[in-house]
């Protein structure tokens, strides 16, 4: 009988961040389904995402129905942090080596740069093949959103780590054709696949019974709902996604703004008030559960991508741009960002603007009005399908997990 093909899943994220819950664990269980696997998942928990005792046992005994065993590991804050991460590095080298030699493991699959980075200093010592998905320089987004300095340890070391994993890998997949471009420019010796980020299509899609429920619930009436689910902060836009919806608001006063994030929701309210926008016209909330996410989008006229437009940002990939096309809605997004400032123009699915200002949204108010109007949920979900399908992806780590 075939042994099954033994990969370790690492990923420097919490096993209930979305991004992990959306992308890399959808990808696994489909494989699961289609091959003899065995798969060995590191994660990195942190607070916000925390699993009771019983809730993470139960968690691990439903994984193992698809093969899938997982392995949580504490991720470091605080003080000396750069030791502890270094302490981090070592300890998960001892429990891949365990895993390496009890299953035999072949590949490691590794989740975007900072796994990467990671993976890229235990995988050809341990003569396992590297396979990452959605590669992005991190390290440069870093210093582009002013949180780290080119002269600091951190950056230097992300970086190097970064430039050895897109060089040495076997696998790529990235998201755009500037890192495909990038990459073989830079000599790597990986098969470099195009994979923009995508989601699962019998999961996302239009459901008009579910925005009529929304909307009832936010009693909206006809209002255009503009919704952000998602972080503020870091390397995302924060007020300005505020001083956007004020400027929309005072050229459309029919229009209802929804943000779903863990940002502090008073300080969200201020900027709302700020921006002279009424209490009956906005919603603050926490994030929304990733299994109600289809019907808010569903509900929702047009969608926000909350990008800055820095050099590096056209490496980048947004699962929310997957999502809101599969579920019929439009976006907004800054002109720089992934490709989907060219689709959004190119197809008609969205509005590109060249920064969160007033200035830039007051010349493309009329174009948001008219792109909410111009195409059907349908045809906005069939550009979704061709740009960020997810069965390519499963090709693509099928033909590669072999």
């Amino acid at each position: 009988m075939k042994q099954p093909v033994s990969i370790l899943v690492f990923i420097y994220n919490s096993y209930k961040d979305p991004l992990f819950q959306n992308l890399i664990l959808s990808y696994i269980k489909t494989l699961s389904q289609n091959g003899s696997y065995r798969f060995d998942l590191i994660t990195f928990e942190q607070p916000q995402y925390a699993l009771s005792p019983s809730e993470r046992r139960q968690e691990k005994e439903s994984l193992k129905e698809w093969g899938i065993h997982w392995h949580p590991r504490q991720f470091q804050t605080g003080r000396f942090l750069l030791i502890k991460k270094a302490m981090n590095v070592l300890e998960t080298f001892w429990s891949v080596l365990r895993i390496k030699i009890r299953h035999k493991s072949t590949y490691t699959f590794a989740f975007a740069n900072v796994s990467a980075a990671i993976a890229i200093l235990f995988s050809p010592l341990l003569r396992m093949k590297l396979v990452i998905y959605s590669y992005e320089p991190h390290s440069d987004f870093m210093v582009e959103m002013g949180h780290w300095k080119t002269s600091s340890i951190k950056y230097k070391i992300l970086h190097k780590l970064e430039q050895w994993a897109g060089k040495y890998a076997d696998h790529i997949l990235t998201g755009t054709r500037h890192m495909v471009e990038k990459l073989q420019k830079e000599g790597t010796r990986a098969t470099v696949h195009r994979a923009p980020t995508a989601v699962d299509p019998e999961i996302f899609r239009f459901d008009e019974a579910k925005r009529k429920q929304i909307r009832h619930e936010l009693n909206i009436g006809s209002r255009h709902l503009f919704i952000y689910p998602g972080k503020l902060g870091g390397l995302y836009y924060e007020k300005e996604l505020i001083d956007l919806f004020g400027s929309i608001y005072e050229e459309d006063s029919n229009s209802f703004f929804l943000i779903a994030t863990d940002y502090d929701h008073k300080t969200i309210e201020s900027w709302f008030q700020e921006s002279n926008i009424p209490s009956d016209n906005y919603q603050v909330r926490e994030f929304i559960p990733f299994t109600e996410m289809p019907a808010y989008l569903s509900a929702s006229d047009m969608g926000i991508v909350a990008i800055p437009p820095t050099p590096s940002q056209k490496f980048r990939s947004p699962t929310k741009v997957a999502e809101y096309l599969l579920c019929g809605l439009p976006y907004v997004v800054c002109r720089g960002v992934s490709e989907d400032d060219n689709i959004a123009e190119e197809k008609q699915v969205g509005v590109c603007l060249d920064e969160f200002s007033s200035m830039a949204i007051t010349k493309h108010i009329q174009d948001i009005q008219e792109v909410i109007l111009k195409h059907t949920r349908t045809q906005n979900r069939e550009i979704g399908l061709a740009y960020r399908s997810k069965l390519r992806i499963d090709h693509i780590l099928k033909d590669t997990f072999i």
